[in-house]
Protein backbone atom coordinates (compact mmCIF):
# COMPACT_ATOMS: atom_id res chain seq x y z
CA UNK A 1 0.00 0.00 0.00
CA UNK A 2 2.76 2.28 0.91
CA UNK A 3 4.26 1.71 -2.84
CA UNK A 4 0.91 2.61 -4.19
CA UNK A 5 0.46 6.09 -2.50
CA UNK A 6 4.21 6.99 -3.39
CA UNK A 7 3.17 6.49 -6.82
CA UNK A 8 0.71 8.97 -6.73
CA UNK A 9 1.99 11.14 -4.67
CA UNK A 10 5.58 11.45 -6.49
CA UNK A 11 4.16 13.16 -9.83
CA UNK A 12 2.00 15.54 -6.96
CA UNK A 13 5.08 16.84 -6.24
CA UNK A 14 7.03 17.31 -9.21
CA UNK A 15 3.76 19.08 -10.65
CA UNK A 16 3.90 20.96 -7.19
CA UNK A 17 7.42 21.95 -7.69
CA UNK A 18 7.46 22.81 -11.49
CA UNK A 19 4.63 25.32 -11.10
CA UNK A 20 6.18 27.07 -8.32
CA UNK A 21 9.08 27.09 -9.92
CA UNK A 22 7.41 28.93 -13.47
CA UNK A 23 5.49 30.95 -10.72
CA UNK A 24 8.92 32.20 -9.30
CA UNK A 25 9.91 33.09 -12.50
CA UNK A 26 7.03 34.23 -14.27
CA UNK A 27 7.33 37.01 -11.09
CA UNK A 28 10.98 37.93 -12.13
CA UNK A 29 10.03 38.56 -16.19
CA UNK A 30 6.22 39.56 -15.28
CA UNK A 31 5.16 37.26 -18.00
CA UNK A 32 2.45 34.58 -16.85
CA UNK A 33 2.00 33.11 -19.97
CA UNK A 34 5.04 30.93 -19.31
CA UNK A 35 2.79 28.46 -18.16
CA UNK A 36 1.00 27.43 -21.06
CA UNK A 37 4.68 26.91 -23.29
CA UNK A 38 4.85 24.57 -19.98
CA UNK A 39 1.72 23.48 -19.42
CA UNK A 40 2.84 20.36 -21.90
CA UNK A 41 6.25 19.38 -20.65
CA UNK A 42 5.23 19.26 -17.35
CA UNK A 43 3.57 16.19 -17.55
CA UNK A 44 6.84 14.57 -18.88
CA UNK A 45 8.21 15.79 -15.53
CA UNK A 46 5.11 13.76 -13.64
CA UNK A 47 6.02 10.84 -15.94
CA UNK A 48 9.81 11.01 -14.92
CA UNK A 49 9.04 11.06 -11.17
CA UNK A 50 6.58 8.45 -11.82
CA UNK A 51 9.30 6.22 -13.39
CA UNK A 52 11.57 7.09 -10.50
CA UNK A 53 9.86 5.28 -8.21
CA UNK A 54 8.48 2.52 -10.67
CA UNK A 55 11.61 1.69 -12.56
CA UNK A 56 10.44 -1.71 -13.90
CA UNK A 57 7.09 -0.17 -15.13
CA UNK A 58 4.66 -1.75 -17.25
CA UNK A 59 5.65 -1.26 -20.70
CA UNK A 60 2.87 0.13 -21.91
CA UNK A 61 3.37 3.31 -19.46
CA UNK A 62 6.07 3.65 -21.79
CA UNK A 63 3.77 4.15 -24.55
CA UNK A 64 1.61 6.08 -22.75
CA UNK A 65 4.17 8.84 -21.69
CA UNK A 66 5.71 8.36 -25.26
CA UNK A 67 2.04 9.73 -26.98
CA UNK A 68 1.83 12.17 -24.63
CA UNK A 69 5.48 13.27 -24.92
CA UNK A 70 4.63 14.20 -28.71
CA UNK A 71 1.44 15.94 -28.05
CA UNK A 72 3.23 18.00 -25.31
CA UNK A 73 6.50 19.02 -27.06
CA UNK A 74 3.99 19.90 -30.31
CA UNK A 75 1.91 21.75 -27.97
CA UNK A 76 4.52 23.57 -26.04
CA UNK A 77 6.29 24.30 -29.50
CA UNK A 78 3.47 25.78 -31.43
CA UNK A 79 2.71 28.35 -28.13
CA UNK A 80 6.14 29.32 -28.13
CA UNK A 81 6.15 30.10 -31.58
CA UNK A 82 2.89 32.23 -31.61
CA UNK A 83 3.73 34.00 -27.97
CA UNK A 84 7.67 34.23 -27.46
CA UNK A 85 8.30 37.77 -28.29
CA UNK A 86 4.72 39.42 -28.11
CA UNK A 87 4.70 39.94 -24.75
CA UNK A 88 2.07 38.84 -21.83
CA UNK A 89 -0.95 37.05 -23.52
CA UNK A 90 -3.98 39.50 -23.21
CA UNK A 91 -6.03 37.27 -20.65
CA UNK A 92 -3.29 37.25 -18.39
CA UNK A 93 -2.57 40.98 -18.66
CA UNK A 94 -6.41 41.44 -18.46
CA UNK A 95 -5.90 39.56 -14.79
CA UNK A 96 -2.92 41.35 -13.81
CA UNK A 97 -4.77 44.69 -14.30
CA UNK A 98 -7.14 43.57 -11.98
CA UNK A 99 -5.85 41.36 -9.39
CA UNK A 100 -3.12 44.79 -8.79
CA UNK A 101 -5.23 46.31 -8.10
CA UNK A 102 -6.54 44.78 -5.29
CA UNK A 103 -2.62 44.96 -4.03
CA UNK A 104 0.01 43.44 -4.51
CA UNK A 105 -0.39 41.08 -1.89
CA UNK A 106 -3.69 39.17 -3.76
CA UNK A 107 -2.07 39.73 -6.69
CA UNK A 108 0.80 37.65 -5.87
CA UNK A 109 -1.62 34.62 -3.96
CA UNK A 110 -4.32 34.73 -6.59
CA UNK A 111 -1.57 34.27 -9.40
CA UNK A 112 -0.37 31.07 -8.20
CA UNK A 113 -3.83 29.73 -7.42
CA UNK A 114 -5.20 30.44 -10.70
CA UNK A 115 -2.79 30.74 -13.17
CA UNK A 116 -0.17 27.79 -11.62
CA UNK A 117 -1.71 25.55 -9.26
CA UNK A 118 -4.82 25.23 -10.63
CA UNK A 119 -3.41 23.71 -13.77
CA UNK A 120 -0.83 21.83 -12.17
CA UNK A 121 -3.87 19.68 -10.38
CA UNK A 122 -5.26 19.52 -13.61
CA UNK A 123 -2.30 18.15 -14.85
CA UNK A 124 -2.43 15.89 -11.88
CA UNK A 125 -5.43 14.83 -12.92
CA UNK A 126 -5.04 14.57 -16.90
CA UNK A 127 -2.19 12.26 -16.11
CA UNK A 128 -3.82 9.73 -14.34
CA UNK A 129 -3.90 6.80 -16.78
CA UNK A 130 -0.36 7.27 -16.98
CA UNK A 131 0.05 6.78 -13.20
CA UNK A 132 -2.46 4.53 -12.54
CA UNK A 133 -1.02 1.91 -15.54
CA UNK A 134 2.71 2.32 -13.69
CA UNK A 135 0.96 1.47 -10.28
CA UNK A 136 -1.48 -1.09 -11.04
CA UNK A 137 -0.83 -2.51 -14.70
CA UNK A 138 -1.74 -6.36 -15.15
CA UNK A 139 -3.21 -8.01 -18.09
CA UNK A 140 -2.80 -6.73 -21.62
CA UNK A 141 -6.27 -6.37 -23.50
CA UNK A 142 -5.29 -6.13 -27.11
CA UNK A 143 -8.85 -5.14 -28.86
CA UNK A 144 -8.66 -1.80 -25.79
CA UNK A 145 -5.07 -1.25 -26.98
CA UNK A 146 -5.29 -1.09 -30.95
CA UNK A 147 -8.91 1.03 -30.31
CA UNK A 148 -7.46 3.95 -27.65
CA UNK A 149 -4.22 3.78 -30.33
CA UNK A 150 -6.81 4.39 -33.26
CA UNK A 151 -8.62 6.92 -31.27
CA UNK A 152 -5.12 8.70 -30.16
CA UNK A 153 -4.04 8.74 -33.52
CA UNK A 154 -7.38 10.34 -35.05
CA UNK A 155 -7.47 12.73 -32.18
CA UNK A 156 -3.66 14.23 -32.47
CA UNK A 157 -4.34 14.53 -36.33
CA UNK A 158 -7.47 16.26 -35.96
CA UNK A 159 -5.89 18.63 -33.27
CA UNK A 160 -2.87 18.82 -35.63
CA UNK A 161 -4.41 19.83 -38.29
CA UNK A 162 -6.99 22.20 -37.17
CA UNK A 163 -3.86 23.90 -35.64
CA UNK A 164 -2.17 24.02 -38.56
CA UNK A 165 -5.65 25.41 -40.65
CA UNK A 166 -6.07 28.15 -38.52
CA UNK A 167 -2.25 28.88 -38.18
CA UNK A 168 -2.29 29.46 -41.58
CA UNK A 169 -5.42 31.38 -42.38
CA UNK A 170 -4.39 33.99 -39.26
CA UNK A 171 -1.05 34.27 -40.45
CA UNK A 172 -2.51 35.84 -43.57
CA UNK A 173 -3.27 39.97 -43.77
CA UNK A 174 -6.03 38.98 -46.00
CA UNK A 175 -7.75 37.41 -43.37
CA UNK A 176 -7.38 40.13 -40.79
CA UNK A 177 -10.90 40.35 -38.95
CA UNK A 178 -12.65 37.54 -41.37
CA UNK A 179 -13.72 33.94 -39.93
CA UNK A 180 -12.03 31.01 -40.00
CA UNK A 181 -14.76 28.62 -41.56
CA UNK A 182 -12.36 26.61 -44.14
CA UNK A 183 -10.77 22.76 -43.61
CA UNK A 184 -12.10 21.11 -40.46
CA UNK A 185 -13.92 24.62 -39.22
CA UNK A 186 -16.18 23.69 -41.79
CA UNK A 187 -17.90 20.71 -39.64
CA UNK A 188 -17.04 21.95 -35.77
CA UNK A 189 -16.14 25.73 -34.97
CA UNK A 190 -13.91 24.23 -32.18
CA UNK A 191 -11.82 21.15 -34.09
CA UNK A 192 -8.73 21.84 -31.58
CA UNK A 193 -10.59 21.17 -29.08
CA UNK A 194 -12.57 18.16 -30.26
CA UNK A 195 -8.97 16.74 -31.15
CA UNK A 196 -7.59 17.51 -27.52
CA UNK A 197 -10.46 15.84 -26.18
CA UNK A 198 -10.29 12.87 -28.32
CA UNK A 199 -6.87 12.02 -28.19
CA UNK A 200 -7.11 11.84 -24.22
CA UNK A 201 -9.87 9.21 -24.60
CA UNK A 202 -7.23 6.98 -26.53
CA UNK A 203 -4.93 7.77 -23.99
CA UNK A 204 -7.73 6.38 -21.34
CA UNK A 205 -8.83 3.09 -23.43
CA UNK A 206 -5.11 2.39 -23.54
CA UNK A 207 -4.71 2.65 -20.34
CA UNK A 208 -7.72 0.33 -19.95
CA UNK A 209 -6.15 -2.63 -21.64
CA UNK A 210 -3.92 -3.44 -18.88
CA UNK A 211 -5.54 -1.78 -15.56
CA UNK A 212 -8.43 -3.43 -13.50
CA UNK A 213 -11.92 -2.32 -13.87
CA UNK A 214 -12.11 -1.01 -10.75
CA UNK A 215 -9.36 1.51 -11.31
CA UNK A 216 -11.69 2.67 -14.54
CA UNK A 217 -13.25 5.51 -12.78
CA UNK A 218 -9.69 7.33 -12.75
CA UNK A 219 -8.33 6.22 -16.02
CA UNK A 220 -11.54 8.19 -17.62
CA UNK A 221 -11.68 11.02 -15.15
CA UNK A 222 -8.79 12.17 -17.51
CA UNK A 223 -11.16 12.82 -21.22
CA UNK A 224 -13.77 13.47 -19.04
CA UNK A 225 -11.33 16.96 -17.26
CA UNK A 226 -10.35 17.88 -20.61
CA UNK A 227 -13.77 17.97 -22.79
CA UNK A 228 -15.67 19.87 -19.33
CA UNK A 229 -12.65 22.10 -19.45
CA UNK A 230 -12.69 22.52 -23.27
CA UNK A 231 -16.38 22.04 -24.12
CA UNK A 232 -17.66 24.50 -20.94
CA UNK A 233 -14.88 27.10 -20.00
CA UNK A 234 -12.32 27.32 -22.91
CA UNK A 235 -14.51 27.18 -25.62
CA UNK A 236 -17.83 29.58 -24.59
CA UNK A 237 -14.85 32.07 -23.85
CA UNK A 238 -13.67 32.35 -27.28
CA UNK A 239 -16.80 32.12 -28.87
CA UNK A 240 -17.78 35.58 -26.58
CA UNK A 241 -15.03 37.21 -28.22
CA UNK A 242 -17.25 37.10 -31.69
CA UNK A 243 -20.73 37.36 -30.10
CA UNK A 244 -22.33 40.34 -31.70
CA UNK A 245 -20.61 39.55 -35.30
CA UNK A 246 -22.89 39.14 -37.93
CA UNK A 247 -20.81 37.02 -40.11
CA UNK A 248 -19.82 34.58 -36.85
CA UNK A 249 -23.56 34.55 -35.82
CA UNK A 250 -24.28 33.12 -39.02
CA UNK A 251 -21.50 30.53 -38.87
CA UNK A 252 -22.76 29.36 -35.90
CA UNK A 253 -26.23 28.66 -37.02
CA UNK A 254 -25.01 26.62 -39.85
CA UNK A 255 -22.17 24.95 -38.01
CA UNK A 256 -21.72 22.33 -34.67
CA UNK A 257 -19.95 23.62 -31.76
CA UNK A 258 -17.79 21.17 -31.06
CA UNK A 259 -18.62 17.45 -32.74
CA UNK A 260 -17.51 17.16 -36.67
CA UNK A 261 -21.08 17.35 -38.37
CA UNK A 262 -21.81 18.62 -42.26
CA UNK A 263 -21.99 21.88 -42.76
CA UNK A 264 -26.25 23.39 -42.13
CA UNK A 265 -27.65 25.29 -44.94
CA UNK A 266 -25.75 27.60 -47.48
CA UNK A 267 -21.64 27.13 -47.42
CA UNK A 268 -19.58 30.37 -47.32
CA UNK A 269 -17.45 30.74 -50.40
CA UNK A 270 -14.22 29.39 -50.38
CA UNK A 271 -11.12 31.75 -49.50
Amino acid sequence: MAELVLVFLAPLGMILALVTTLYAIALVLAENSIMDIFYGPTFVGAFLAVAAVVPEAHPIFTVLAFLVCVWAFRLAARIARKNLGKGEDGRYARWRQQWLARGRGYFLLRTYLQVFLLQGLIIYVVAFPVTVVAAVGLAFTPVLFWLGLLVWVVGFTWEVVSDWQLDNFLRDPAHRGEIMQQGLFRFSRRPNYFGEATLWLGIALIAASVVPPLWWPLLFLSPLTIFSIVYFITGPITEAQWEGNERYEAYRARTNYFFPWPTRGTEPPSV
